[in-house]
């Protein structure tokens, strides 16, 4: 058995703490004693990438909790989540507080005028008709239920790409079939043809 095998065994012995071999974020993530094991700082650094997180190293040399000698960065989950969570929700609160300062009363006059709704009002659209915003070009749905904390800030994450949208307009067209359906003749003796 390797050494530093080893010292991860032993400090997880000794701290009780349990290694997740699946780094994914997992909003409000609450357990104290789950850990995270990169295989190096490069693995530690391109996992905040991979959620839009261009802090600077320093800041987040500050997550790790040990290092250990072959290079390999031990660090809390729950940091790490929080850490996330944090940039996610600031990163929508600033994006929604820029597109709100847009959205004069004489902008949601014009955009009314066109006969097209606001992105908020297209969330309380689909948010009536309990829709569910799909994957886009970035990640799936499956991802998105785990990156925000409920679907109200999700359909709103994805509305805020634009300022405005079509309302849903369901209008019957024509029916594949009459209206009345032509009732069955008996076929009893009585009833001879």
């Amino acid at each position: 058995m390797d050494k530093e095998k080893l010292k991860i065994d032993l400090l997880k012995f000794l701290l009780i703490l349990k290694e997740e071999k699946r780094k994914k974020y997992i909003p409000n993530f609450y357990e104290d004693r789950v850990i995270y094991i990169f295989e190096n700082n490069k693995e530690f650094y391109d996992y905040f990438k991979s959620y839009g997180i261009k802090k600077d190293k320093n800041t987040l040399d500050l997550l790790k909790y040990s290092v250990l000698e072959d290079g390999r960065v031990v660090a809390l989950k729950k940091n790490c989540d929080n850490l996330i969570q944090n940039y996610l929700t600031g990163e929508l609160e600033e994006r929604l507080s820029i597109l709100d300062k847009q959205l004069t009363p004489e902008k949601i006059e014009e955009i009314h005028s066109r006969n097209k709704i606001t992105y908020r009002e297209k969330v309380s659209e689909w948010e009536s008709m309990d829709l569910c915003a799909p994957g886009d070009y970035a990640s799936s749905a499956a991802y998105r239920c785990h990156t925000f904390n409920n679907c109200h800030e999700c359909l709103l994450d994805f509305a805020s790409s634009s300022l405005e949208y079509d309302k849903f307009e369901f209008k019957l067209i024509h029916l594949p079939y009459p209206s009345e359906t032509p009732k069955k003749k008996s076929l009893s003796k009585d009833n001879k043809n």
